[in-house]
């Protein structure tokens, strides 16, 4: 986790909410709390529709550097949307990838 710490630049809170994600046939949701919630879905190569996800491999990214694997690139869902301390997200793209907190 150390390497997304440069990611951060001010503190704006801590808040105690339920989140639940779920993952099906290449859709990922994260519902955070009544704040909102982020779904995309994995990207897929134009011309090879039901082919598989492209994927971030073999690059260095805080995010795997951070010990997730390597990660898939996907495209926001309509109504991702997530506001909390005073800041609001609409992404139009993301990156998942499994991890583990574990040492």
């Amino acid at each position: 986790m150390a390497a997304l710490s440069g990611l951060i630049g001010e503190n704006l809170g801590v808040e105690r909410v339920q989140m639940r994600f779920s993952a099906e046939g290449g859709s990922h949701v994260l519902t955070v709390g009544n704040q909102g919630l982020l779904a995309i879905r994995d990207l897929v190569p134009t011309g090879v529709e039901n082919g598989p996800p492209a994927r971030l491999t073999g690059e260095f990214h805080p995010v795997t550097a951070a010990g997730f694997s390597d990660g898939t690139l996907s495209k926001a869902e309509t109504g991702s949307d997530l506001e909390a301390f005073g800041m609001h997200w609409h992404p139009t793209a993301g990156l998942w990838a499994h991890f583990s907190l574990a040492g």
